[in-house]
This record gives C-alpha cells, sequence and structure tokens, in this order.
C-alpha cells in the first residue's frame, strides 16, 4: 500500500479533524451517541456549529451525553 496523502494518522483527534469547519446552519443525525466516537463526534460538531440530532436507544443515557455535551460547550472547555 503506497504512502497517505493526508494529513491525518490514527492517532489523530476528531478535533483535529474538525479543524477550520464551519458547520453552522448544518443538521447532521448521528447514531450512538451516548458513549465512546458517537458522543465525541457529536461535542467536535456541535462546537464547529453543527445541529446535532443524538440518536440512542437509552433516553437516560441520551439525556446523560447531551447534557455532559452542552456543558463541555457552555464552560469554554470543549471536554
Amino acid at each position: 500500500m503506497g504512502a497517505s496523502n493526508t494529513k491525518f494518522s490514527k492517532k489523530s483527534t476528531a478535533m483535529e479533524s474538525a479543524d477550520g469547519i464551519d458547520l453552522n446552519g448544518k443538521v447532521i443525525l448521528i447514531t450512538g451517541c451516548n458513549t465512546g466516537i458517537g458522543k465525541e463526534t457529536a461535542r467536535v460538531l456541535a462546537l464547529h456549529g453543527a445541529k446535532i440530532y443524538m440518536l440512542c436507544r437509552n433516553m437516560e443515557k441520551a439525556n446523560k451525553a447531551r447534557e455532559d455535551i452542552i456543558k463541555s460547550i457552555k464552560d469554554g472547555t470543549g471536554k
């Protein structure tokens, strides 16, 4: 397999991948947002201005993840 032309590696973060992207006015549906990659994706895309619809099987876990994401955005940590 040849060399990749991308600036990303297997160690790249979601924040690095979304750097410089303006998602204001975009609507994004993400499944499995209460933990892991789905939650991190929702957080980063929301930080970049997207309106996120979180599709989860467990409402209690979904609401907790939503609260975590909103808190991280409002307190300015983004984490």
